[in-house]
């Protein structure tokens, strides 16, 4: 299986250099329009919607189309060959180059998953956007996986993204760890830890300006001294979480634990809350959990 990996990425790259690729503002047709049906890759319903694919080289776990968009407002149209390598295993990757000049770039995603649920079930994805392909805040790069083992009651999931002028500087990134791991002595028991931690710093904090409370009233304003004062857009901002559940039986009931804690990394800030009671996460009802800038909250 790995052999085969690094065979389809060495392909991939290799179709790219002999192209000339050139690329500009993400993919031109949404990714995983297509189903493996045996061994043949047949494009879904509607995948090509706006654009004209007409399919170029294909065969067993393969298919090459070439892509052409309309162009805009009097522009000419754009043509793309979009390269898709599959396998009954799990393993896809699917890319994009753009044809005729105008600048390096590469839109492409490879994803893998092994196993079968409900035993021990592997994920991993990259995607890459670069050149032509690169989105607003620049060339992108973006990476998860996931570990799920059923028979011990654990999860384990991992997510990167990070951006980068036309020069090679990073201009922003975005962390997710997660993990949640079963610690109960008896079966039926639902106890379990559960940690989390987001983090986003640049083009992925460059909203509006927040402040972080917590329920035991602690307020963390970023950038100036006072009491609910506010993130400058770009700072590094970090959020962790951590819940507990341990059965303790009889009258003793369950035992529960929370932290929380919310840092300012570009100007030093830091606030945290501990709870024996509930678990968390703990936000204040005039400064809930931040969705649009760390995602949904966490859940024990």
């Amino acid at each position: 299986m790995r052999n085969k990996i690094m065979f389809m990425v060495s392909a991939g790259s290799a179709a790219l250099i002999l192209s000339g690729a050139a690329m500009a503002g993400g993919e031109p047709i949404p990714f995983g329009g297509w189903d493996l049906i045996g061994t043949t890759i047949t494009p879904t319903a509607g995948s090509c919607s706006g654009a004209t694919c007409v399919p170029a080289m294909a065969g067993p776990n393969f298919l090459q189309r070439n892509i052409t968009v309309p162009g805009v407002g009097g522009a000419p149209a754009v043509q793309y060959i979009q390269t898709i390598v599959t396998d009954a295993t799990g393993f896809k990757d699917e890319n994009f180059v753009r044809l005729g000049g105008g600048g390096n770039g590469i839109a492409g995603k490879q994803s893998i998953a092994e196993g079968t649920a409900p035993g021990t079930v592997f994920t991993s994805s990259a995607e890459l956007q670069t050149g032509w392909a690169a989105p607003a805040a620049g060339n992108l790069v973006v990476l998860t996986q996931g570990l799920s083992e059923a028979a011990a009651n654990f999860t384990s999931n991992f997510g990167f993204s990070q951006t980068t002028n036309a020069a090679g500087v990073i201009q922003g990134k975005s962390l997710d760890l997660a993990q949640s791991v079963g610690i109960a002595q008896v079966a039926t028991d639902p106890d379990k830890q559960v940690f989390v931690l987001r983090e986003r710093t640049g083009s992925f904090n460059a909203g509006a300006a927040n402040s972080f409370k917590l329920q035991n009233g602690l307020t963390l304003g970023f950038n100036t001294p006072a009491a609910g004062g506010a993130a400058e857009p770009g700072d590094d901002v970090k959020v962790v979480w951590i819940g507990q559940g341990v059965t303790l039986g009889g009258v003793a009931g369950t035992q529960n634990f929370g932290y929380q804690s919310y840092e300012n990394l570009t100007d030093p800030g830091f606030i945290k809350q501990f709870d024996l009671a509930t678990m968390g996460p703990f936000d204040h009802t005039d400064k809930p959990w931040n969705t649009a800038l760390f995602g949904a909250a966490p859940s024990y």
